[in-house]
């Protein structure tokens, strides 16, 4: 028998033992009452037939249909519940290879006449599970997110990686697209780190991976998507949630919210509201030496400690409206209200060729910075028959809007530490930014196991960015026309289309093609210089999944995907840390392009092996630039001509007797970046490797034990490095008050190892950088459950405005 496994198996097979043979099936039927009318939202729970034991558990839609999938081979009945109604049992049935689909007769159900006692249906799902082309990261199930941010629960998620700029990569990759339930953020790789340090764990459900999306998805993102889910009740009747977290690193950290949600056959209202109270810090020290003719004539040594607090306020409400049985409408609007208050103190020591010193200067960064962003969607959902024709329309608005007072005090001093001068500078930020979208997607099956999806999309994004800065000389501020900039984009993209799907009992595949228009308009009022984009792209993608026996199967993706830069990339605005240290906007910015594949073989249902390549042209890489003149460095955006990433990806997803789950995976990947950068040839690249493994264990009383290792070896970033980083977190969670509430416990980053560090040596720039922030937290939360428990489906709604929000400038 072990002949016969893969060799990959054998050699990681010190992760778990070999798991049980699995087989996936589908279990469909209808549910109609005594008056022959569909039974909606009636609880259907699939027990195995030899022992009776809960095996899963779903609901009925609003045609009274229900489908379980990912049924194992054997036999099995079936219980219908829901109140007002007897429980309803089916027949006996088997599930096997040669009935994979199982398709039940109607089940009647007879009116109760007595008062029956609410039904509770409670499944715990795995922190990890696996679909075609996806891995889902459970979060209400992890007890070490709990209390944690979104931003902490992404560094935690297997194969990503999030650096001290708030950028994501994912198995070594960057350039990843972030949907918020399906709609891409609106903010660049900074401001979303910002908002994702906001908003809290706890209204999370769950992650989803996304490596190579189909045509239906827009063709941003040559990484793939990360997809966060936020938490929606899903609950007949009256019911929310009560959450209150606190923490404390070497600063607080408060957030709190509730959910309501109130629902009938014809209404669901819903909403919630967070609040967030949260103070970070990042250390960032820098050792930055200055050369002329390769030989050093100067160092900065500079010791750069900013702290963050961050207020929020996130409040979000929404209706669905179940007109007929076969049509949904909805609407949803949610907003955000950040204080965010970021002050600092650099130190920067300068020396000699000999590191001797010479002189000094700090500078002391006060900004207050408010953003306000407002979101509407408006759906519609039409089931045309029982074949699955369907079509589902969105309209979107959003209008995202920031104000900044920055101060930067800046004192020069010799080499006694005696003050010299001081130099103030006055900004004055106002940023706004309007979108419009419609979307409408069209599913028409052709067979029982061929079907097509077609789809249309059209957006207008206005982005005007207004930034003054101001020389304070005495008590009069002189305005700097060098510094300051008035900014205005203009996008349009229309989109179109085409995807055919095919599902058979061994073989399912997908190909699709997505055509994109892109017009745009960038101008510089203040340097009367401007920008214009016209082009057509398409966008071919091919999924194939081949089951070729109970134990084995094997995918194939295939896709072309572009990346255009965001809003804040091409702001041509400066962005300070001190005199000598900013960062730049880039309006000349190409979009980069990628061809993406990737081949997969799952063994047993538990263990899968990737090989994964990815070839990016107009890479879009964070750069410095040092003038060794001026002493003056520059972090902007470039085009690099190529990048090439090669990956090969294990994970084992195992339950280790009846207590422990462990879920594991190890990923090694190869980047190398070619291309010119401040007249300098780049040809660079280097291996790299990342464990994560999540093990939760089953204790006593109601409780739960989780510990999670992330592990990130050393690896290359256009021209510069990164160092290792460690986290190891472990939670605790207890059941209380009958079930209705769950306080947890935990702490992250306990070897407090989970920072950046690394440094670049590239031309003229030799520089090493320490980036600690505070990512040794302990933390309890308390949530408490209430209302009633009958569970029924909410529809999980993505808007129209998916790029576009991603892309987004704001802050």
């Amino acid at each position: 028998m072990i002949k016969k496994l893969p060799l990959w198996v054998l050699l990681f097979s010190w992760i778990s033992t070999t798991a049980q043979t699995t087989f996936e099936g589908t279990v469909k039927g209808t549910v109609l009452g005594s008056d022959q009318k569909m039974v909606e939202f009636a609880n259907v729970i699939l027990h195995r037939s030899a022992d009776s034991v809960f095996v899963k558990a779903t609901l009925t839609d609003a045609q009274g249909r229900f489908e379980l999938d990912k049924v194992a081979e054997g036999h099995y009945f079936v219980v219908i519940s829901q109140i007002g109604y007897q429980k309803t049992y089916s027949p006996a049935f088997f599930v096997n290879t040669n009935n994979s689909t199982v398709n039940l007769s109607d089940l009647l159900m007879k009116t109760e006449d007595k008062n029956l006692k609410e039904v509770t249906v409670r499944a715990t799902k795995p922190f990890i599970e696996r679909e075609l082309g996806k891995v889902i990261i459970n979060v209400e199930n992890s007890l070490v997110s709990a209390g944690a941010t979104a931003i902490e629960v992404l560094e935690r998620s297997p194969g990503l990686f999030v650096d001290s700029d708030g950028r994501i990569t994912f198995k070594g990759r960057s350039g990843v697209i972030v949907m918020i339930d399906g709609k891409p953020s609106p903010l660049s790789a900074a401001d979303l780190a910002t908002y994702l340090r906001s908003l809290p764990s706890n209204v999370i459900e769950k992650v989803e991976l996304i490596a190579n999306p189909s045509a239906k998805y827009d063709a941003s993102g040559n990484s793939g998507i990360i997809n966060i889910k936020l938490r929606k009740e899903k609950n007949l009747g009256t019911n929310g949630s009560i959450n209150l977290s606190a923490g404390h690193g070497r600063y607080h950290k408060l957030n709190g919210g509730i959910t309501l949600n109130h629902r009938t056959k014809k209404l669901n209202i819903f909403g919630n509201l967070n609040t967030v109270a949260n103070k970070g810090f990042n250390n960032l020290v820098l050792d930055r030496n200055f050369s002329e003719n390769g030989k050093v004539t100067g160092v900065f040594l500079q010791n750069n400690d900013i702290s963050f607090p961050v207020k929020s306020l996130i409040p979000r409400v929404g209706l669905d409206y179940y007109a007929t049985k076969k049509t949904t409408l909805g609407v949803v609007v949610s907003g955000l209200v950040n204080e965010f208050s970021p002050g600092g103190n650099n130190k920067t020591d300068v020396l000699d060729g000999s590191r001797v010193k010479t002189g000094s200067f700090a500078t002391v960064n006060n900004t207050q910075s408010s953003w306000y962003n407002f979101a509407a969607n408006a759906n519609l959902k039409h089931t045309f028959d029982s074949t699955g024709k369907e079509l589902t329309v969105d309209f979107d608005y959003a209008r995202y809007f920031n104000t900044s007072d920055q101060n930067f005090t800046t004192d020069y001093f010799n080499a006694k530490d005696e003050l010299l001068r001081r130099a103030i500078l006055i900004g004055d930020v106002k940023g706004g930014l309007n979108l419009l979208s419609f979307k409408a997607d069209y599913v028409m099956p052709v067979s029982k196991k061929h079907k097509i999806e077609t789809g249309l999309k059209t957006s207008f994004v206005k982005n005007d960015n207004d930034i003054k800065f101001f020389d304070r000389v005495g008590e009069n501020d002189q305005y700097n026309k060098n510094l300051s900039n008035h900014f205005i984009y203009d996008e349009n993209i229309n989109a179109a289309y085409l995807n055919f799907i095919s599902q058979a009992e061994k073989v399912n595949w997908q190909l699709g093609l997505r055509a994109e228009h892109t017009l745009a308009n960038g101008n510089q009022i203040n340097t009367d210089s401007a920008f214009h984009r016209n082009y057509l792209q398409f966008f071919p993608s091919l999924s194939v999944n081949y089951d070729y026996s109970k134990k084995h199967s094997l995918s194939l993706t295939l896709s072309r995907r572009i990346d255009r830069p965001n809003y804040r990339q091409l702001n041509p605005f400066k962005f300070f840390l001190d005199p000598t240290t900013y960062q730049e906007g880039n309006p000349f910015l190409l979009p980069q392009m990628t061809y993406a594949a990737e081949v997969s073989h799952t063994f047993n249902k538990a263990y899968t092996l990737s090989v994964s390549y990815n070839r990016t042209t107009d890479y879009i890489g964070s750069v410095l630039l040092q003038n060794d003149a001026d002493r003056v460095t520059i972090q902007t955006d470039k085009n690099i001509a190529t990048s090439n990433n090669y990956g090969l990806e294990f994970s084992a997803s195992k339950k280790i007797g009846k207590w422990w789950n462990s879920n594991t995976t190890l990923n090694a990947f190869y980047n190398d970046f070619k291309g010119v950068i401040a007249n300098a040839s780049l040809n660079q690249g280097s291996p790299s490797f990342s464990i994560n493994s999540s093990n939760s264990f089953v204790l006593p009383a109601k409780s739960t034990l989780e510990a999670n290792i992330v592990y990130l070896h050393k690896q290359t970033y256009t021209i510069s490095y990164l160092q290792p980083f460690f986290n190891f977190s472990v939670g605790y969670q207890k059941q209380i008050l009958k079930s209705q509430g769950t306080v947890r416990l935990n702490v992250s980053d306990i070897f407090w190892k989970n920072y950046p560090r690394g440094g670049t040596k590239f031309a003229n720039i030799n520089e090493t950088f320490v980036s600690k922030r505070d990512s040794r937290v302990a933390t309890v939360t308390l949530t408490y459950r209430f209302g009633k428990n009958t569970v029924a489906p909410v529809r999980r709604r993505s808007s129209g405005a998916e790029e576009e929000k991603r892309r987004v400038q704001v802050g």
